[in-house]
């Protein structure tokens, strides 16, 4: 299957793209090294400066991380496109990661996930009703469908590198 052509450059990105070092990274949300990694990620990037240092951030779900997959589509449906947006939520996300990890949803439904993940995103500050983020995430609708395509790309841009576990960082 080919890789889908994205209309923009795929993952977010923090730096100018005429950065000297320019870092992809391939992390999980639900990943505990992609968490461990995190601020160490960051602040090469803070420490170097945008000038510096390009970061772009692949989100890639594993299929042995349940809870990933839906995690990542909240993401999506936050940010967008908006880096400004993602590196801020995804950073909350892993200070509470231990909320969605497997253990905690062993007997947990599909349902109590979109729970979870309605109320951290309230806390973070992005109201929505359990109802409408359930319909958002699970819709026919074209908009959507979009949505959930532009979130499978990352995922086919890191198969097609070899890289089948995260965090994976390039240079």
């Amino acid at each position: 299957m080919p890789i889908p052509i994205p209309k923009r450059p795929s993952g977010y990105t923090k730096g100018a793209a005429s950065a000297l070092l320019q870092i992809e990274g391939f992390i999980d949300i639900q990943c505990p090294f992609s968490k461990k990694s995190w601020p160490t990620l960051l602040a090469v990037s803070d420490r170097c400066g945008p000038e510096e240092v390009q970061l772009r951030v692949q989100m890639m779900p594993l299929a042995s991380h349940r809870q990933s997959w839906d995690v990542t589509r909240a993401i999506f449906a936050v940010a967008g496109a908006d880096s400004a947006v993602f590196f801020p939520l995804a950073t909350f996300l892993y200070e509470r990661q231990e909320q969605f990890f497997n253990g905690p949803f062993k007997e947990c439904t599909e349902v109590d996930l979109y729970d979870l993940i309605v109320r951290l995103l309230t806390e973070y500050g992005y109201k929505m009703d359990p109802a409408e983020f359930t319909r958002r995430v699970e819709s026919d609708k074209a908009v959507e469908k979009a949505a959930k395509k532009a979130a499978k790309v990352p995922s086919h841009i890191a198969f097609s590198r070899g890289v089948w576990s995260t965090p994976t960082f390039f240079n």
